[in-house]
């Protein structure tokens, strides 16, 4: 979901690439079906066959992402740790990297609600934007709005970035340590704020609900499975990691019925989606280490611009094109599974455009600004 964070330290893992192309898809197909079945049956119409399919597996493409985060910051920050310089350079760019591209869209989405508040879809469609709630919005701070229909943002995508913030900003301490060390403290800390998912009940704060969160632990994954493809510890054939990988496509297809919330179900999401992902990410980048690394270059293109279609999908991509849909009476001509196709394809057009128009061209903006700021300091 964020950008990749290349540097010249380190060389793309194009398995990774491809992961966050598929966890992407995921998202993206989930919230299209989401959306266009809450219109169809508004209509009572034939609702897409998604849900039959898939369940809300959709929603796992997330713990994939985080997986890969947490793989990703290690991975870049292999020659960091120790180095009591290096936390700000590595929180600045991680800032610089989510803040620009979230304001664009989180602009573009609160114009598009407060000019067509029907046309925003799902929760959205029903928010009360309260000051307090947009300021929190702004900075990725969970925060319930006073509809107390979600925690989220009012780009509601939003509340992943929310996680990702607050791993950097406790990895940035981190790198302080080795990164053995490093890597145990962030286990240690993780394993003992969700255990307070343990003690919550109906009046535990928003804030306490956040922290307590066990799908934290799915950036742990992602660090470790990092820390071993560096030290180059486990050796593996081809085989025996497509067994694993047919063992984890096993474990989401019966999982796929299952649904996720606040307080103990998020324990049995980590189980349930948090660990596959976990070995999906850990097959995939050791299959490419052992020379399995032929993948199209479309799907690495999708990988890359993942952070662009993830915020656009939801901010443009979905509104515009149910928009269109209703205008050209489409829901009565086309199957509703075909729409979902056609609102994903559509999404990942606009979030590759997006990522070579926009998020590129920021990130060499804000590569500048780190420039002049490292150099003055």
């Amino acid at each position: 979901m964020l950008p990749t964070g290349q540097t010249q330290k380190t060389e793309t893992v194009n398995s990774i690439q491809v992961l966050r192309a598929a966890a992407v898809m995921l998202v993206v197909m989930s919230h299209a079906a989401r959306e266009l079945d809450w219109r169809l049956a508004g209509m009572n119409l034939q609702q897409s066959s998604y849900v039959d399919w898939f369940g809300s597996l959709g929603a796992s493409g997330v713990d994939i992402f985080f997986v890969i985060s947490g793989f990703i910051m290690v991975y870049i920050s292999a020659d960091d740790f120790e180095n009591r310089q290096a936390w700000k350079g590595f929180i600045f760019k991680r800032l610089f990297r989510i803040f620009p591209v979230w304001w664009i869209y989180l602009l573009l989405y609160f114009l598009i609600v407060k000019i067509v508040p029907m046309a925003a879809g799902g929760f959205s469609a029903f928010f009360k934007l309260d000051w307090w709630y947009l300021l929190n919005s702004f900075w990725l701070f969970p925060a319930k709005n006073e509809s107390g229909l979600s925690m989220a943002p009012l780009l509601e995508s939003g509340w992943t970035l929310s996680y990702e913030l607050f791993f950097y900003f406790i990895f940035s301490g981190l790198i302080l340590f080795s990164r053995k060390k490093a890597l145990r403290i962030l286990f240690s800390l993780f394993l003992i704020l969700s255990c307070g998912v343990f003690f919550m009940d109906a009046d535990t704060s928003i804030r306490l609900r956040f922290l307590c969160n066990p799908i934290l632990l799915e950036f742990v994954f992602g660090c470790f499975i990092a820390d071993i493809y560096l030290s180059r510890k486990a050796v593996l054939s081809n085989k025996v990691l497509m067994l694993i990988v047919l063992a984890v496509f096993i474990c989401y297809f019966f999982s796929r019925d299952l649904f996720f919330n606040d307080g103990i179900h998020d324990v049995r999401r980590v189980i349930y989606w948090g660990v596959p992902s976990a070995l999906l990410v850990f097959c995939a980048v050791l299959a490419e280490r052992n020379g399995l690394n032929i993948y199209p270059s479309f799907l690495v293109l999708v990988g890359n611009s993942s952070y662009s279609i993830y915020l656009s999908h939801e901010a443009v991509s979905l509104t515009g094109g149910l928009k269109l849909i209703k205008i050209f009476n489409m829901y009565h001509y086309f199957h509703p599974d075909l729409l979902v196709g056609l609102l994903m394809l559509l999404s990942i057009v606009i979030g590759i455009i997006s990522y070579w128009l926009l998020e590129k061209n920021i990130f060499k903006l804000t590569r500048r600004c780190l420039f002049k700021i490292s150099s003055a300091t």
